[in-house]
């Protein structure tokens, strides 16, 4: 008999992907869900194409909420969420038919908590961006965090999972802040028992130019400061032979956001030398740290003999690719 799963929507002035990301959902060959789409006060037509779904399809369920974000509208989902099973689906992304059961199929195992897929990065065109494809695995919490923090097999993006509901009794999504999925993510693995990693792609990402994840930057991204080093106090509270890995990944934050800086017509150099500091910081624990990758250690290496400048324009012209 098959269990209940929720999928949460969350829905803000998304008219233009809307149909096509809720379609996906109602096409699943897994047929017992609970689509809770969760209008975020959208000013535009979103609301009025989520009503036309609740009544084509019984599945469907509307939450219509004041503005508060993308954490505030999937904690109101969770709220309604029924399902044994979560997943959460971005509006302006879709996900092929047989999404939900191949991932549900990978969770029949008990101890399981928690299935991580990857993913297909599109254009708004619908080209293919980038395929993301993992390699099966069996993990622990412990190894799961270690992977977040590498990057291997692993992502904190919060979509293209499949959760036991439970796992959200004691943690939610922190709300009023950026990179959201960060700040949960690894306290979320360490409340499992095991992690499935499976090499799907079923989940379909859209880039988006206006998204804040790839526009210009903005002040407002430096609260992943503080995000980034709540995570590295984190692990080196409960696992201390991880603190570099932990150093990894926020060295990793630091160069994202030396890139978005350096990039963007931003002209206050109070950020730019906060950011430079701290990449400085973190790049011999990398550099001597033998599970670092060789990429991240030639961005080290650029960084140190010619700093951010020289470091982007040879990383993006060669090595990014």
């Amino acid at each position: 008999m098959q269990e209940l799963i929720s999928v949460i929507v969350p829905v803000y002035n998304v008219e233009k992907y809307l149909f096509k990301c809720v379609e996906s959902i109602r096409k699943q060959t897994y047929k017992k869900l609970q689509i809770i789409l969760v209008n975020d006060g959208s000013t535009d037509s979103s609301l009025a194409i989520c009503r036309s779904f609740e009544e084509l399809d019984s599945r469907i369920h509307i939450i219509d909420k004041e503005n508060g974000g993308l954490s505030s509208a999937r904690n109101r989902g969770l709220d309604l969420a029924k399902g044994e099973y979560v997943t959460f689906i971005d509006s302006d992304d879709y996900v092929n038919d047989n999404f939900v059961e191949e991932l549900y199929c990978a969770c029949l195992d008990e101890a399981v908590d928690m299935v991580v897929s990857g993913y297909k990065e599109r254009g708004e065109e619908g080209e293919i961006l980038r395929c993301v494809q993992f390699k099966n695995a069996e993990l622990t919490a412990k190894e799961a965090i270690e992977a977040l923090c590498y990057e291997t097999n692993f992502t904190c993006y919060a979509w293209a999972k499949l959760y036991k509901r439970t796992l959200f009794d004691e943690y939610r999504f922190e709300e009023g802040r950026l990179f959201e999925d960060i700040s949960i993510m690894y306290r979320l693995l360490d409340s499992c028992k095991k992690i499935k990693i499976v090499p799907l792609t079923g989940y379909q990402y859209l880039i988006r130019k206006d998204s804040i994840a790839h526009s210009n930057f903005k002040e407002e991204q430096m609260v992943l400061t503080v995000i980034i080093d709540e995570l590295v106090v984190y692990i080196q509270k409960k696992y201390p032979d991880l603190l570099k890995a932990a150093i990894r990944r926020r060295n990793f934050t630091y160069f994202w956001l030396c890139q978005q800086i350096e990039n963007s017509n931003y002209q206050s150099d109070q950020f730019r030398q906060l950011i430079n500091s701290n990449v400085k910081q973190d790049i011999p624990t990398v550099l001597f740290d033998l599970k670092s990758s060789t990429k991240d250690k030639i961005k080290c290496l650029l960084y140190l003999i010619g700093g951010p400048k020289v470091y982007l324009a040879v990383f993006n012209r060669y090595v990014r690719r």
